[in-house]
């Protein structure tokens, strides 16, 4: 799971996710 957070935050920026 880490794994993909990690590939998730390369790819967009992890305060747009928090937004989300």
């Amino acid at each position: 799971l880490l794994h993909l957070v990690y590939t998730v935050e390369k790819c967009l920026p992890l305060e747009l996710l928090w937004v989300v």
